[in-house]
């Protein structure tokens, strides 16, 4: 960073923040501390490491999960491992200068802020709740504004949080931060001290011109004398959803399962009066068919991982009411099928070509599959997505987001019945 600064100033180049915040909010180990001096919310999970030894001795002590990246965060999005530690061994037998961030694994909502800050009074234009839970990289997350499942005070706290964060930073400008809610604890994942992919979405959902008014707060205009105000913006009387689009059509081998490595290739916006409607918008331009497909498909075929189990039940039974036709694999027809709900169990992609065979019989209208984190098993699932995708069958490898489409299809928006929002 400092050589990048100095470049910069041979030039004539006048920074409008200040070295030390940038480093600040780089460092992993640095960033840690400075949060647990202002008291902002709990860092999640987090531990850096400087050698083989420490880091495996960490991540058995505190049960955390996988760490390989030097200087950054990378989440393991599979709870069924917790008893497992996996340590970039390799790279830290060679001897690295920044540390390794080993990082724990927590299922809990995943919050993002999106901060303009003067140094002095910040604007936060809203704040936004993931469909899915943490281990899904947020670009590849589902957005809602305004929260829908935020108290009073835990909104307060965010924004407590947030501010003090963006002011700790010394940044001027946008700051990104992701929060964490996990066993009603607010968290930290990151802090940014830069501009987010969310902020064309957030300032048009919320009328505030996010880039604008950072600038003229870079150029040294203070934030009240801007017209939008400080603290939390005025939530609009509409939801608002970025919904991810990916481009798996065009990459048959590539492996879709959702983690932390970001995989879509752009978003669209939906907007609706309540969260269902702004979830069908965004989804139906995303290119995805939502309800019972008007050519006789009316199954949805589910095979998930041991640890998702005790979840499956819920979404059986509300694609049970939904009049779907429920196709699984043995371990999940059996916890299915202990409900008292009609399921049809399907071989193993490894026992036989049944499943296949059910997406060639045109019965299928979604698949939920979140047993690909083996390497036993991925390539299984690659094949299997493949074949959905020519097909035109969605692939869901979230819970979270085969439930919020359930949600969607239980209320009954179509392209008929839905409103334009001004």
């Amino acid at each position: 960073v400092h050589d990048q600064v100095a470049g910069l100033g041979i030039h004539g180049v006048e920074l409008t923040a200040g070295i030390g915040g940038l480093e600040h909010g780089d460092a992993v180990g640095t960033s840690s501390n400075g949060m647990r001096k202002t008291g902002d919310g709990r860092v999640a999970g987090t531990r850096c490491v400087h050698s083989r030894n420490r880091g495996r001795l960490g991540a058995e002590r505190a049960a955390l999960m996988e760490a390989h990246r030097t200087g950054s965060a990378h989440r393991n999005d599979n709870p069924g491992n917790t008893g497992k530690t996996v340590i970039g061994g390799k790279r830290l037998a060679q001897g690295i200068d920044n540390p390794v961030l080993v990082d724990k694994y927590m299922m809990g909502t995943e919050l993002e802020v999106d901060v303009i800050s003067d140094g002095t009074d910040v604007l936060i234009p809203g704040i936004m709740e993931h469909i899915e839970r943490a281990g899904v990289h947020s670009g590849d997350s589902i957005a809602v504004y305004p929260p829908y499942n935020l108290n009073d005070m835990m909104t307060d706290k965010i924004v407590d949080s947030s501010r003090k964060l963006a002011l700790a930073l010394g940044t001027k400008g946008l700051v990104n931060i992701q929060y964490l809610i996990w066993e009603n604890e607010l968290y930290v994942i990151e802090v940014n001290p830069r501009a987010s992919r969310t902020v064309p979405y957030i300032s048009k959902v919320t009328g505030v011109p996010m880039v604008d008014v950072a600038s003229r707060v870079m150029l040294g205009a203070p934030l009240a004398g801007l017209g939008y105000g400080t603290g939390l913006h005025p939530i609009p009387p509409y939801y608002a959803v970025k919904v991810p689009v990916f481009s798996f059509e065009k990459l048959g081998d590539v492996n879709a399962y959702l983690g932390p490595e970001m995989k879509s290739t752009g978003e669209v916006l939906g907007l609706g009066k309540t969260m269902q409607e702004a979830l069908f918008k965004g989804l139906t331009s995303a290119g995805m068919v939502v309800g019972q497909h008007p050519d006789g498909r009316h199954g949805v075929l589910v095979s998930v991982d041991t640890h998702d189990l005790g979840e499956i039940v819920s979404l059986a039974k509300k694609l049970d009411d939904l009049h779907f036709a429920l196709y699984a694999t043995g371990e999940t027809a059996a916890a299915i099928a202990r409900l008292g709900i009609d399921v049809v169990t399907v071989d193993g992609i490894r026992e036989s070509d049944h499943a296949f065979a059910l997406l060639e019989s045109g019965c299928i209208d979604y698949i939920v599959y979140t047993g690909a984190l083996k390497d036993a098993t991925m390539d299984d699932y690659i094949a299997l997505h493949r074949r959905a995708l020519q097909l035109g069958i969605p692939c869901f490898t979230s819970l979270d987001t085969a439930n919020a489409l359930a949600d969607i299809i239980a209320s009954r928006y179509n392209e008929r019945n839905t409103e334009l929002v001004d």
